[in-house]
């Protein structure tokens, strides 16, 4: 109930705030900058001569201080942490129009072909709000048409990574006409900045990159008369302050983690694109995730990093193409490597902030103690190590397998999964995460739910055994959407509805050779094991109320590396020292208007070969053999029929036009062909790529055991040691 409280104080601020003055009341936390009547607290400029004074109440300023060196109006005292609270306005504007110009969304200018900026001539003034004594972490407050509460220094510093640029450009250009008051809003923590203008978000959470821990704050001076001519200097800070207040935030406890948002991310196994309602599933109904897409947005092409259970699970957990962490295929209990402790882990991330953390499901990145999720910042786990499949039932394989382990944290708890115990595994899996919620409440958490199903051998519980048309597969599905609607329903009935993000995803495409117990790709071409876009695009929705835009659909593409850097971003935290692959598509999944991707390209990775590379609208295949079924049927009951091996050579795709990558426009466009290959080129130097044997210099080992690791030592036909020991 914390989250709601501080929801509601913010909403509540206006009814605190004395119009005669001057801020907020001090029992809520907050207390005056400024007291109406002189500068108390204030560090007037030496030989300023009156220029900044109190008026009516207000601070009045006309941009003509005397001051031989800084001419700005500092606070006495530092401040760390804080929500600061202010209303400014632009009295007039004065002197010959500035040529303005256009800042783009990555923070940028527009140039003409000559590389010069494109300028508009305004009528413009300019101030600005100097924070933590940082005048490269200045707020700008002017009339140029991006609006105010951009940051001035930091979106011009080209040093800065791009998301740092990007995100000091405002959002939205919120400011009243000239004239007029205006309301700042604006919250400092750590090194995050967060500025709401007039109620709406114009900063959203940018991370300031070596901005101080405490400073002083100020209200700047710019521009003025030129001495020598006695005309006024275009963008003159020509100003007006009043009720400043700020409220000092905690450095830590609890009350440093009540405003973060929780996170709940479902992951299916073996999803196809066309399995649920939103994406155009038959035969059965969806209505929980019906509704969190019409309560949220849909991603019409999101993608893994590989069409397989462990290669895909890596990319999510980690943030990175899954060949850099050196995680392939599908893992299984003879596997002596998993994820290594080197890896920052998306729970990892959250728990930088204080996050409770669980995973629950599926979990495919080394089942031997060390490579487990309590080990890589997961605060709890119930669930199977690998695929479902896995086990001596096998259709095709099942002399290869150990009976199937369930474990609890580290410890195995059942030594030998049955049939029966597979048709609990989502109300398992489910109760878990409900009970993880209702015992977090009044914190923030991050839930991760890898739902063994719709993997094959396909189980169900009683409760929807025979319920769809679709037959067995269709009440798998049926159940995974119950579980997606007591997730909701839990989130509501702790009051945590509008407070919580939750994204769901599938690890990859359908797979095909399985026939009536696997899903459809719909109209997108092959599936799982392939790096078609049947294998590898995958139904997508995210909802969080009042953030993510109800009802909408993003065509944009975007892949799960992007999700451990835009959670990073939303909470505030610090990405990892190493190299990662994803970035921060919060503007996308907001819907922010202009959004663009960050990303140049995606690259299709299948096994350590690069076998494909979107940009934006392209698809370019390189050389490459897959499996297919070449339009046969799959299998029916539970057993597949065998794959044929095809080849495709060098092809382009127009994936706007061509989702079905039927038709290869290569000819039509070289030059988009040689772009891409140039990119391929970049990333083959990075990362590989088993085609042409070519190794690169950014892959990572993955951990393995080592001697005095303990481990479990297990064999097919030998019944399983649940206690590790030690290599």
């Amino acid at each position: 109930m914390k989250h709601i409280a501080i929801l509601l104080l913010f909403a509540c601020l206006p009814l605190f705030f004395d119009p005669s003055n001057r801020g907020f009341a001090a029992e809520d936390g907050w207390q005056p900058l400024f007291n109406g009547k002189d500068f108390s607290g204030w560090q007037v400029p030496q030989e300023d001569n009156g220029h900044w004074k109190v008026v009516d109440g207000v601070i009045d300023y006309d941009a003509m201080s005397e001051a031989k060196g800084d001419r700005n109006l500092w606070t006495e005292r530092e401040f760390g942490d804080f929500v600061l609270k202010l209303d400014w306005r632009i009295k007039q504007t004065k002197g010959p129009q500035y040529p303005a110009p256009t800042i783009l969304p990555d923070g940028s200018y527009k140039t003409d072909e000559d590389g010069q900026r494109i300028t508009t001539p305004i009528d413009n003034a300019d101030s600005g709000i100097y924070l933590r004594g940082e005048s490269k972490a200045q707020l700008n407050i002017w009339c140029w048409p991006a609006g105010s509460g951009e940051v001035w220094g930091y979106r011009n510093d080209v040093n800065m990574p791009p998301e740092v640029r990007a995100g000091c450009v405002p959002k939205v250009r919120a400011d009243n006409p000239v004239g007029e008051w205006n309301t700042f809003v604006i919250t400092m923590k750590g090194d995050r900045l967060n500025v709401e203008l007039n109620g709406q978000t114009v900063i959203d959470n940018v991370q300031l990159p070596g901005i101080p821990e405490k400073g002083k704050l100020a209200l700047q001076h710019h521009g003025g008369v030129n001495k020598k001519t006695g005309e006024w200097l275009p963008a003159s800070s020509l100003m007006q302050f009043r009720n400043i207040s700020i409220k000092e935030l905690p450095g830590g406890g609890a009350s440093a983690t009540e405003h973060l948002p929780n996170f709940v991310i479902v992951y299916i196994d073996d999803m196809g694109y066309a399995d649920i309602g939103p994406f155009g599933a038959k035969g059965y109904e969806t209505p929980h995730l019906d509704r969190l897409a019409s309560e949220g947005r849909k991603f019409t092409d999101f993608y893994v990093t590989q069409a397989v259970c462990s290669a895909s699970r890596a990319g999510l957990v980690t943030g990175c193409y899954n060949v850099r962490v050196g995680i392939l295929g599908a893992l299984s209990h003879s596997a002596n490597h998993g994820l290594n402790a080197d890896e920052m882990t998306i729970a990892e991330v959250v728990k930088q902030k204080g996050y409770a953390t669980a995973c629950y499901g599926k979990w495919h990145l080394g089942h031997h103690p060390k490579f487990l999720p309590t080990n890589h910042g997961f605060d709890e786990y119930f669930g199977l190590p690998y695929s479902n499949d896995m086990w001596p039932y096998h259709p095709t394989a099942g002399d290869h397998f150990c009976d199937l382990p369930l474990f609890e944290n580290t410890r195995v708890v059942d030594s030998e999964v049955t049939g029966e115990d597979q048709e609990n595994l989502t109300t398992w899996y489910t109760e878990h995460a409900v009970n993880f919620i209702a015992k977090n409440k009044d914190k923030p958490f991050l839930v991760y739910l890898p739902h063994s199903m719709v993997h094959v051998p396909l189980y169900v519980s009683d409760k929807f055994r025979g319920k769809s048309e679709r037959g067995l597969f269709g009440d798998v599905v049926m159940e995974v959407d119950w579980s997606v609607g007591q997730i909701l329903a839990a989130l509501e009935k702790h009051g945590l509805d509008e407070n919580t993000m939750v994204v769901f995803a599938t690890d990859n495409g359908p797979w095909l050779s399985y026939g009536d117990h696997a899903g459809s790709a719909g109209p997108l071409r092959e599936g799982k094991g392939t790096m078609f876009d049947g294998g590898c695009r995958v139904p997508t929705v995210m909802r969080w109320p009042g953030k993510i835009p109800p009802g909408t659909v993003c065509k944009t593409p975007a892949m799960t590396i992007d999700l451990l850097p835009t959670i990073a971003h939303l909470v505030g935290a610090k990405l990892p020292n190493h190299k990662i692959d994803g970035k921060n598509i919060w503007p996308l999944i907001a819907g922010e208007p202009g959004a663009i991707s960050p990303q140049e390209a995606y690259y299709f990775y299948y096994g350590s070969q690069l076998q494909a590379v979107r940009m934006g609208r392209w698809k370019l295949h390189f050389p490459h053999g897959y499996r297919t079924l070449k339009g046969r049927p799959g299998g029916t009951g539970g057993t597949p029929v065998p794959y044929e091996q095809a080849k495709i050579g060098l092809a382009l795709f127009d994936m706007e036009k061509d989702p079905g990558e039927t038709t290869d426009v290569a000819a039509e466009h070289p030059d988009i062909v040689e772009k891409i290959k140039a990119l391929a080129e970049r990333m083959r130097a990075d990362l590989g790529d088993a085609g042409p044997k070519q190794k690169g210099s950014g892959a990572r080992e993955p951990g393995r055991i080592q001697e005095g690791d303990l481990w479990f030592d297990w064999k097919p036909g030998v019944p399983l040691n649940i206690e590790p020991v030690k290599k």
